[in-house]
């Protein structure tokens, strides 16, 4: 008797989150590194661009390129990987998806 356990996924594409115009400078295949910056300080009130829990940011060297939003943290799990590669640039639409493995 065999019992049919879900596999989790070999790779998992999500979109990015807070791109800028140097974010589609970017080409599939390229190597991000992942991040994590801790929750903004109260004593240090940030105006518009403090994290209230930990946020994940992508880097390109020293380009930030963008942020993982709360939904695609959610699709990871608890457990954010420290690099991800380029998927999908579309500059026109500003879609930016990078793939975990």
């Amino acid at each position: 008797m065999s019992t049919n356990t879900p596999e989790k996924p070999s790779s998992l594409v999500v979109r990015v989150a807070g791109t800028s115009p140097l974010s589609f400078d970017l080409w599939p295949g390229i190597t991000l590194a992942v991040k994590e910056f801790a929750p903004s300080k109260a004593s240090r009130p940030t105006i518009g661009g403090g994290f209230k829990s930990k946020g994940y940011l992508l880097f390109s060297g020293q380009t930030k390129v963008g942020r993982l939003s709360p939904s695609a943290l959610t699709k990871l799990g608890g457990d954010i990987p420290s690099i991800c590669k380029v998927s999908k640039v579309d500059k026109t639409r500003k879609v930016l998806l990078v793939e975990f493995s």
